[in-house]
């Protein structure tokens, strides 16, 4: 055997570079690099104790990417990432500058500090280390979990993802926060030494630190002001939604990352003249921002949720059901910095944030921004009908008039019972018929998909399904008698499927075509949309044509709002 070593070194870069990756040098999970601690524990029905922070860290960085959520697999709450090959920076000098300069210039790095002393890592890495890194993720405290889960059952009092003990969390840094001074004097060392060796621009920041007002913000803040400029800086300041924390974290995060030169004289004076712009160039420019359908947010978010008769934009008003985060906006996909769900900036977060403040900048960019908003989007109403009413008095006149696509998701418990909500429906397409431009206007009416299993119980089969055929009958002889201009009507029921073509025809008239359409073609009838349906769901019931019959004979008259025969 050949005792002479292989001539590594003497390999192309190219080539090296990929057996550094295959060595496990870089890998997809962030790396934390905070120091394992002991921390004192209390519950409630147990006596205090110590234990070693070892609920694991449940990373599970692939798995998490493609479920889109936290979960921990295979009952396991060890990381199951290869272990970094430390010994490749003992080797030789030679090896140690290209492994260093990889293991920090292409992982991403995690830092938790729990207390002060957490933030003294820095001290420890040389200045070749901090001069590769390009990812940073520093957060001060964590909760509700210690691990910075976010999903707790606050009853029993357990972390949901780790079933670490939400006693053992961090508190907020405050005015009341003992280890708030502490804490910012290290941090403020901590961005010294950074900003002596950072290379300016390469560097992309992750700042997470809740706090309890605005005070407390600004000196948390200060000490990020002394680093060189960044490539990409997000920062989270508190838990929930507080719009001035936002506005603070934003002017910090584009402060970092914006080139400090002062401007000249001359172009300081300067603005761009967006007022003086064509109206149609203006609506094509704010077409682009988030309040039109082309926006930077994923495609699930194209349309706008009303639930219960209030705006929510953490739905997706698609299925009007609730969705997670992005899982964009931090590359750890477990420090969640989603603007929509705390008071945070994120440059990276692809959920659709609507940009409301241009309705305030002056009338006329809020005359355009309220034309991009309510004339391009889909707007989906979920809930009891009186509220979506409600909603829908508050605004304008002029603003309903440029409404061009609404959307109801109706409930299970809606359709079947629809005799009793008759009277809100009635009220909710009667304010529609009076006030939106009509002529211009598509209604999509989809149904819950559910209907025809929750009427098929056998012990009232019969009455139910017959029940539910009412509910949609009378739904649709609503909207044929209030809204007789529309421009598009597309029905989807969770029944009775073959009927979708025969009632928009009823409404919209015999040559109607929702699969084209007159403005908006049909995404799917139900038949196209969930395959293999059984016949008894598709085809109409036995009793549709005396029913149908009888409908188109007697006239509709009104009764205090509701339509009646």
């Amino acid at each position: 055997m050949d005792p002479t070593p292989f001539p590594f070194l003497s390999l192309p870069w190219q080539l090296r570079r990929q057996i550094y990756f295959f060595a496990h040098l870089v890998r997809e999970c962030p790396v934390i690099i905070t120091a394992p601690a002991n921390v004192i524990i209390r519950h409630d029905d147990a006596p205090r104790r110590t234990e070693k922070e070892g609920w694991g860290w449940c990373c599970q960085f692939q798995q998490r990417k493609q479920l889109g959520r936290h979960r921990i697999v295979h009952e396991s709450r060890e990381c199951r990432c290869p272990e970094i090959p430390k010994q490749l920076l003992l080797l030789s000098k030679a090896l140690h500058a290209e492994a260093e300069a990889l293991l920090y210039g292409e992982n991403k790095f995690v830092i938790r500090a729990h207390r002060a002393e957490y933030l003294g890592l820095f001290d420890k890495l040389s200045v070749g280390a901090l001069s590769q890194l390009r990812h940073l993720l520093v957060r001060l405290n964590s909760w509700p979990c210690y691990r910075g889960h976010s999903r707790a059952n606050f009853k029993h009092g357990v972390c949901l993802e780790c079933r670490a003990p939400v006693s053992a969390s961090d508190a907020e840094l405050g005015a009341d926060n003992a280890e708030s001074e502490a804490i910012i004097e290290q941090l403020s060392r901590a961005c010294s030494r950074l900003s002596s060796h950072v290379i300016p621009g390469r560097l992309s920041v992750e700042f997470i630190c809740d706090v309890t007002d605005k005070a407390t913000a600004e000196r948390v803040l200060r000490p990020l002001g002394t680093l060189p400029r960044l490539n990409q800086c997000t920062i989270r300041l508190g838990r929930n939604q507080d719009a001035a924390l936002r506005s603070l974290a934003r002017s910090a995060a584009t402060r970092l990352t914006e080139d400090l030169r002062p401007p000249s004289s001359a172009a300081a004076s300067l603005f761009f003249p967006f007022q003086s712009l064509p109206p149609e160039l203006r609506l094509r420019v704010l077409d682009f921002t988030n309040l039109g359908p082309n926006g930077s947010f994923r495609p699930e978010w194209s349309d706008i949720a009303v639930k219960n008769g209030r705006f929510n934009q953490a739905i997706r008003s698609s299925l009007a059901i609730e969705r997670e985060c992005c899982l964009s906006c931090s590359f750890t996909r477990l420090d969640c910095c989603c603007p929509l769900r705390s008071a945070s900036y994120s440059p990276a977060c692809r959920c659709r944030d609507l940009p409301l403040e241009l309705l305030l900048v002056n009338r006329q960019t809020s005359t355009d921004a309220a034309t991009v908003l309510y004339s391009t989007n889909t707007f989906t109403f979920t809930g009891p009908f009186l509220d979506s009413l409600h909603m829908l008095q508050s605004l304008r006149p002029d603003t309903l008039r440029r409404f061009r696509r609404i959307r109801f998701q109706l409930e299970t418990r809606q359709t079947v019972r629809w005799m009793d909500l008759a009277h809100t429906w009635g009220l909710l397409v009667a304010f529609i018929g009076k006030f939106f431009d009509t002529s211009r206007l598509s209604l999509v009416i989809m149904a819950d998909s559910n209907d025809y299993e929750e009427c098929t119980d056998p012990t009232y089969n019969e009455p139910m399904l017959r029940n539910l055929y009412t509910g949609y009958r009378t739904l649709v002889l609503g909207v044929k008698a209030r809204l007789p201009n529309l421009s598009d009507f597309h029905l989807t029921l969770g029944a009775f499927c073959s009927l979708e073509p025969v009632w928009e025809k009823h409404v919209m008239g015999s040559g109607y075509d929702s699969t084209n359409g007159n403005q908006f073609s049909k995404e799917a009838h139900s038949t196209d949309r969930w395959l293999n349906l059984p016949k008894k769901r598709t085809e109409a019931p036995h009793w549709h044509q005396e029913l149908w019959f009888y409908s188109n004979i007697i006239p509709l008259r009104e009764h205090r709002g509701v339509l009646e025969r």
